[in-house]
């Protein structure tokens, strides 16, 4: 590939073959209530809204399906903007 990324060349030792299917289980209303529901308890437990005040910031959570094993959601905190990865010239 050149610096201006055209292709210069192209090789293909073998070709591609096809994998197995991907199925996605995740709920997008559970995932963002999931999301939500973290931020607010992180927060609630580090201003001591459940009693004593703890130096919590971070934490993550996993909804699934305990008859199937499907990840319904997963969340961290604090979460991230994927934008923040990308670069920019």
């Amino acid at each position: 590939m050149a610096v201006d990324g055209t292709t210069t060349a192209e090789y293909v030792s073998k070709e591609a073959i096809a994998g197995s299917d991907v199925v996605l289980t995740i709920d997008a209303n559970l995932q963002k209530i999931t999301e939500s529901a973290l931020a607010a308890n992180i927060q609630k437990i580090a201003s001591g809204g459940f009693g004593k005040a703890y130096n919590a910031n971070a934490g993550a959570a996993v909804v699934m399906n305990v008859n199937s094993g499907e990840v319904l959601a997963m969340a961290s905190y604090p979460d991230y903007n994927p934008e923040d990865f990308i670069r920019r010239n």
